[in-house]
């Protein structure tokens, strides 16, 4: 079993490799091991947006996604998006640093901080072989 984040590295390393070799069948293979990966992710509650990365930004020293948060305001409508990336590098003491960037409005500064927890948290879930998580029911 490894974390998350371990093997999107893993999958993201093995998919550039593949890029560079001109290798298309494992290219495509690698690519959707990742659209499988990153449906792990968090959806809903905010997160109404698809996840995207660049290849190009990640290896094995860091991975880079792209997501929007749909804002609600005080009254339950929804009160506009703010674009952000999910910055994963490793980390010695941590297994992993997470860190957030986005232009979010004055009044939603925290959300940052919610999604740095629940994004945080779904890259360090274990998951197996088949790529599922452990803990899931």
């Amino acid at each position: 079993m490894v974390k998350l984040y371990e093997q999107m590295a893993r999958t993201m390393v093995a998919w550039k490799n593949c890029i560079q070799s001109n290798n298309i069948e494992w290219k495509n293979n690698h690519a959707q091991t990742m659209v499988t990966l990153m449906d792990l992710l968090p959806h809903g509650s905010g997160i109404d947006s698809s996840w995207n990365t660049d290849v190009e930004k990640c290896g094995d020293d860091r991975l880079e996604f792209y997501c929007a948060f749909h804002h609600m305001n005080e009254g339950g409508y929804y009160d506009g998006w703010t674009e952000f990336t999910v910055i994963v590098k490793p980390s010695l003491m941590f297994g992993c640093h997470v860190k957030i960037t986005g232009p979010f409005p004055r009044k939603y500064r925290d959300t940052r901080d919610y999604l740095h927890e629940i994004i945080e948290y779904a890259l360090t879930r274990e998951i197996n072989k088949e790529g599922r998580l452990v803990d899931a029911p």
